[in-house]
């Protein structure tokens, strides 16, 4: 999940200066800047950008799918096969 979150924005208590155009928030948040310019039609630049937010959307939906069916499905269903609980059964 940490990688997740990485991949989508750049973790709140990260130091330094970080690139983060590659990044979904920012990918977004460029997106909505070009359209929020002005307060007329998009320019033909916004519409692009619009399209680059919509495909990375697009593409972050569709991998986190994968991940959740291929990684934190199955390990849940191992998790809950451990003798492990939040709470204990109560005995009577």
């Amino acid at each position: 999940l940490d990688d997740w979150e990485k991949r989508l924005r750049v973790p709140a208590k990260t130091r330094g200066i970080v690139f983060d155009d590659d990044k979904l928030t920012a990918i977004l948040g460029t997106a909505q800047f070009y359209v929020g310019s002005t307060l007329g039609q998009p320019s033909p630049t916004a519409k692009i950008y619009m399209q680059n937010a919509a495909l990375a959307v697009e593409k972050a939906e569709s991998d986190f799918q994968k991940f959740v069916s291929e990684t934190l499905e199955p390990f849940g269903g191992e998790a809950s096969k451990a003798p492990l609980g939040l709470f204990s059964a109560a005995q009577n």
